[in-house]
C-alpha cells in the first residue's frame, strides 16, 4: 500500500514540477521545415532535453538532444530546434524528454511535401474527406478555380489558407481541372478525380 501510494504521489508530482519547469512548446511548419520552439521557466535546470517524433502518437524516437546543463538560475531560456527531415505527408508528433522533469506534453503538425507539381490531393481519387494542399505561407489571397471535362466552370473560391477541402465543394463524380491562382499569375494547375 505505501509503495503504491509514494509512486502514485511520484508520478504526480513529476508532472507538476514538469508543468512549472516548460513554460511553453510550440511546433509549425516553415519553409519546408518542422520548427520546434520551447522555454523553459528561470529558476529549473537540467541535464539535457532530449527531443523525440513520432507519426503515431506513441512510438517516439530521439531526434536531437540538447547536451549540457539546460535552463537558467533566474532567467527564461529560449530553445529552437529545426527538425530537416520531417515524416512527408504525415502528422508529425514530438515531444521533449526534460529527465528528471518528465516528459512534455506531445505537439503535432501535418507536415506536407508539395513535390514538383507545386501541390499535393489526400486521397488522390477523392472519396469522402479530400483536401488539396499548396503552398501559401504568405497567407496571400488566393483563388481557386475549377472546371468539369466539359470545359464548364463549377467552382471559384478565394482562400488565405494553404489547403480547401474538396469535399465541401459538393461536386459530382468525375474529372474536374484546377488552378490556382493568385492577382498576377497561375501558381498551380492540375486534375483531380471525384469518386
Amino acid at each position: 500500500m505505501h509503495k503504491l501510494t509514494l509512486g502514485v504521489l511520484f508520478f504526480f508530482n513529476t508532472l507538476f514540477v514538469q508543468a512549472q519547469a516548460l513554460l511553453s512548446f510550440n511546433v509549425q511548419v516553415v519553409k519546408g521545415n518542422v520548427r520546434l520552439e520551447f522555454v523553459i521557466r528561470g529558476g529549473f535546470t537540467c541535464q539535457g532535453i532530449r527531443v523525440e517524433r513520432a507519426t503515431d502518437s506513441i512510438n517516439f524516437k530521439s531526434i536531437y538532444e540538447f547536451s549540457g546543463v539546460c535552463g537558467g538560475a533566474s532567467s527564461d531560456i529560449k530553445y529552437f530546434y529545426t527538425d530537416n527531415s520531417p515524416i512527408s505527408n504525415k502528422t508529425n508528433y514530438y515531444r521533449l524528454d526534460l529527465r528528471a522533469y518528465g516528459l512534455s506534453d506531445v505537439v503535432s503538425v501535418f507536415y506536407v511535401d508539395l513535390g514538383d507539381k507545386n501541390y499535393l490531393l489526400i486521397p488522390n481519387p477523392c472519396a469522402g474527406n479530400c483536401k488539396l494542399f499548396f503552398d501559401n505561407e504568405e497567407k496571400r489571397k488566393l483563388q481557386f478555380f475549377v472546371l468539369d471535362v466539359n470545359g464548364k466552370a463549377t467552382t471559384e473560391i478565394f482562400t488565405n489558407e494553404n489547403s480547401v477541402d474538396i469535399w465541401k465543394l459538393h461536386l459530382a463524380n468525375g474529372v474536374y481541372f484546377f488552378t490556382l491562382s493568385d492577382e498576377k499569375k497561375i501558381l498551380s494547375k492540375g486534375k483531380f478525380v471525384v469518386e
